[in-house]
C-alpha cells in the first residue's frame, strides 16, 4: 500500500509549487520560502512515526462516503473480504477531518486492495499490491502522478490511468504477478489478512518512506523539476533546490 497516500503529498507539492511561483515576490525571498514550504509538507507527509487507525462509519466524511461505497462494490464484485477503513491521523482534509482508505483482501491470491478518494482531485483512486516472499512489494495503482516522487527500490509500481477501473487494476496486477512467477519459480504473495496486520504493515511501511526521504534528502531534483509550472524555467527549479539542500545540511548541522 506504498502508493496509498502519495497523492496526498503529491498535492502538496505541487499546490505549493504553483502557488509561489505566480506570486510575485522578490525571487530570493520567494525561492527561499518555496523550499522551506516543501521541505515542511514533506516532514509531514512522512514522519518517522505515522500513527494510523481503524474509522467508524460515522467518522468518514461526508464527501467521501459515496466513492468508497463505489469501491466496496467494486472489492465484493471481485471477491475481496473488507479489512476497514483507515487514516492517517497526520493527514486531513481542508476541514481537518481524516482522509480514509477503504481497504479490503483477496488472501488466496494475496492481494490487498485500497481505495481513497482525493477530494482535491475530485478523484477515487485504487492500489493493488502485494508483499513477495523475496522482499519486494509489487503495487498497481490508478494514482499516476504518484510518479512523480520516487519510492524505495524494492518497491516495483506501475500505473495506469486515474479512472480505470478497479477489475483492470486487478486484471494488471494478477498479469505482474503470473509474469514475475513464471522468472522466479517459487515466489509467493501474500498480503495482510487482519486489520491488527494491517495497521503493523502501514506503519512499518511509513518508516521505510520516510528512512528513504532522508536518504534522498528529502526531495531530489530531478523530483522537483517534474512540478515545473509551464513557462517557469529548468533553471529557477534548480535555484529552489539548492535553497532545499542549504536546509537539509542545516538540520543536519
Amino acid at each position: 500500500m506504498l502508493a496509498a497516500m502519495l497523492p496526498f503529498a503529491i498535492a502538496a507539492v505541487a499546490g505549493i509549487v504553483a502557488f509561489a511561483l505566480y506570486r510575485g515576490h522578490s525571487r530570493r525571498r520567494e525561492d527561499r520560502q518555496l523550499a522551506q514550504q516543501l521541505l515542511s509538507s514533506l516532514h509531514q507527509n512522512y514522519p518517522p512515526e505515522a500513527e494510523f487507525r481503524l474509522l467508524a462509519p460515522d467518522e468518514l466524511p461526508t464527501i467521501s462516503i459515496a466513492p468508497l461505497e463505489e469501491a466496496a462494490r467494486a472489492f465484493a464484485a471481485a471477491g475481496f473480504a473488507p479489512l476497514g477503513d483507515v487514516a492517517n491521523l497526520a493527514l486531513v482534509d481542508a476541514d481537518g477531518a481524516p482522509i480514509p482508505m477503504r481497504v479490503a483482501v483477496r488472501a488466496e491470491e494475496g492481494l490487498q486492495a485500497c481505495a481513497y478518494f482525493h477530494p482535491a482531485a475530485d478523484q477515487l483512486f485504487y492500489d493493488v499490491s502485494s508483499d513477495l516472499s523475496d522482499g519486494r512489494t509489487l503495487t498497481s495503482s490508478t494514482a499516476l502522478d504518484s510518479g512523480k516522487l520516487e519510492v524505495p527500490p524494492e518497491i516495483e509500481r506501475h500505473y495506469l490511468p486515474p479512472g480505470a477501473p478497479f477489475d483492470t487494476v486487478v486484471r494488471l496486477q494478477r498479469d505482474r504477478l503470473a509474469e514475475l512467477r513464471r522468472v522466479t519459480p517459487g515466489l509467493a504473495a501474500s498480503a495482510a489478512t487482519t486489520s491488527e496486520l494491517l495497521l503493523e504493515d502501514m506503519r512499518r511501511e511509513a518508516r521505510r518512506k520516510h528512512a528513504h526521504r532522508r536518504e534522498l534528502g528529502w526531495l531530489t531534483e530531478t523530483e522537483l523539476q517534474r512540478f515545473t509550472p509551464a513557462g517557469v524555467p529548468p533553471e529557477r527549479m534548480s535555484t529552489i533546490h539548492a535553497e532545499i539542500r542549504r536546509l537539509v545540511a542545516a538540520e543536519a548541522a
